[in-house]
């Protein structure tokens, strides 16, 4: 929805935060690795960076509905005693 609604290349191009493509930039130089943590779907966060061409300076995008199954699998590795019972 935010995507289809607000998410237009003009609108991208005409963000709030103009130094963010800056930023994206000086980590791709600098070798820096990025993510994406969004209470967005994973699917309109993909679209947005999609649409701004710099998905693949992003090594993970994680939206609200990867979050649950992120935690369980970190959970199969460090094991829930280390969080308590009532984390999941």
């Amino acid at each position: 929805m935010y995507y289809d609604t607000f998410a237009t290349e003009k609108n991208l191009y005409e963000s709030r935060y103009p130094e963010a493509l800056k930023i994206v930039e000086y980590a791709r130089q600098s070798g820096i690795p990025l993510a994406v943590a969004t209470s967005s779907s994973t699917g309109d966060a993909e679209r947005v960076l999609e649409a701004l061409r710099i998905r693949s300076d992003f090594k993970f995008v994680v939206g609200r509905d990867q979050v649950r199954r992120l935690i369980v699998q970190c959970f199969s590795i460090i094991g829930s005693q280390a969080c308590g019972p009532d984390v999941i």
